[in-house]
C-alpha cells in the first residue's frame, strides 16, 4: 500500500535547546541544501545534503548569533521525481 503525505500536514515536533550559564541559548539545527537544477544527479534523481549543527543566540537584545556545524554529520538525501 502506498502512503500519501499531504504537504499541508503539520507533523508534531519538539524544539530542542539548552540554556547556557552565560545567558545564551543553544538550539539543535538541521540545514538541508536546495534541490534545484544543480542538485540533479540523474535524469529522474535529485540530491541534497543535510548537515547538523548548533545555533547559539545571545541573551536579550539578541545581537549575536553563532552557528557551530557538527563535523562528519553530512547525510545525502535523494528523491526520485
Amino acid at each position: 500500500m502506498n502512503a500519501l503525505l499531504c504537504h499541508s500536514t503539520i507533523i508534531p515536533r519538539s524544539i530542542h535547546f539548552e540554556d547556557n550559564d552565560d545567558g545564551t541559548r543553544t538550539y539543535q539545527l538541521l540545514a538541508i541544501t536546495d534541490m534545484d537544477k544543480s542538485g540533479q544527479a540523474d535524469k529522474w534523481m535529485w540530491r541534497a545534503v543535510a548537515r547538523r549543527g548548533e545555533l547559539t543566540i545571545s541573551e536579550y537584545p539578541y545581537t549575536e548569533v553563532k552557528v557551530n556545524w557538527i563535523k562528519d554529520s553530512d547525510k545525502n538525501i535523494t528523491s526520485c521525481v
